[in-house]
């Protein structure tokens, strides 16, 4: 893994894991705030006053429909995260990444992190498609 999930399995009492951790919270803190802000506005009459029950919004042509649906297929391709920490755990933890002194719960935690991550990125990306 290439990313600053992977501090906390190595040390997760180091600085370097400090900051994996705040640099997540502050991700999460940040999507909470703009998605209440969304949904809290009481100016607005709907949060997306234009979407049916499907979600997609009314009275377009069938051509954005499709590229809508194109974008939201490339952005789950493209959630590396997202690949990465289900790969990750399908695989499972090994011999290997003991020999390098991993614990399995910080590598359990470290994986589980990045896929709520890539769960949340891909979440706010749909919302600006739509």
């Amino acid at each position: 893994t290439k990313d600053t999930f992977a501090f906390l399995m190595v040390n997760p009492f180091s600085l370097a894991g400090g900051s994996a951790l705040l640099v997540f919270f502050v991700q999460i803190v940040s999507f909470f705030l703009s998605v209440s802000d969304i949904f809290m506005d009481p100016t607005r009459a709907s949060v997306f006053p234009n979407l049916d029950s499907l979600g997609l919004p009314k009275g377009v042509d069938t051509h954005v429909h499709i590229g809508q649906g194109i974008a939201m297929f490339l952005i789950i391709l493209v959630q590396q995260g997202i690949w990465e920490a289900t790969s990750n755990l399908h695989m499972g933890f090994n011999i290997l990444l003991e020999n390098q002194e991993i614990k399995y719960k910080w590598w359990l935690i470290s994986n589980y992190l990045r896929l709520f991550e890539g769960l949340v990125a891909t979440f706010v990306t749909f919302m600006l498609v739509l």
